[in-house]
């Protein structure tokens, strides 16, 4: 093997390793709360009509950036599964890196996203998918047969489909 593939295959595994890390730190770190469904707002810090149609806009065009990021990462990581006859090489795992800080930096961009004026039920919907798709990345890692793992993705669909569904219900399409 030449001393530039073995650079390039260090370089790889290092960029590999330290995106699975930043990645994992995402994704373990404790979900925000939900707000309480009991909870009710006092007229005096109850959000404008404006406030909360800017805020309902704001959080619903970050899950759709958010979906479109993650669905690219994983797409990429999927690709790199159907291909790889060595999960340990560089490639494998600076894709698993890729994937797994993806996830994690998508999840903080979504939660930057929503602000306490947003609509509760929204809110609510959004903070559901950092489970529902730890979940998923979690089934990836584990390589866990289609039977396990297709069950776990239409669960976070069905999530993906909520916080649509709330999007819509807040007036944002």
């Amino acid at each position: 093997m030449s001393k530039a593939a073995l650079t390039l295959g260090a370089l790889g595994t290092t960029i590999g390793i330290a995106g699975l890390v930043v990645g994992l730190t995402a994704l373990l770190r404790p979900e925000p709360s939900a707000p309480s469904p009991t909870a009710t707002p006092t007229s005096a810090t109850s959000p404008s009509p404006e406030e909360y149609r800017a805020a309902a806009t704001e959080a619903c065009a970050g899950f759709s950036n958010f979906k479109s990021g993650v669905g690219i990462a994983r797409g990429a990581f999927i690709d790199r599964v159907d291909r790889a006859n060595d999960w340990e090489s560089p490639q494998s795992l600076g894709t698993q890196g890729y994937y797994f800080s993806a996830v994690g930096a998508e999840l903080d961009y979504l939660d930057s996203r929503v602000s306490p004026e947003a609509p509760k039920e929204l809110a609510s919907a959004i903070a559901s998918l950092r489970p529902s798709l730890t979940a998923v990345v979690d089934a990836d890692l584990r390589r866990e047969p289609a039977s396990v793992s297709n069950k776990i993705v239409d669960e976070y669909s069905q999530t993906l489909d909520e916080v649509e569904n709330a999007c819509k219900a807040a007036g944002v399409s």
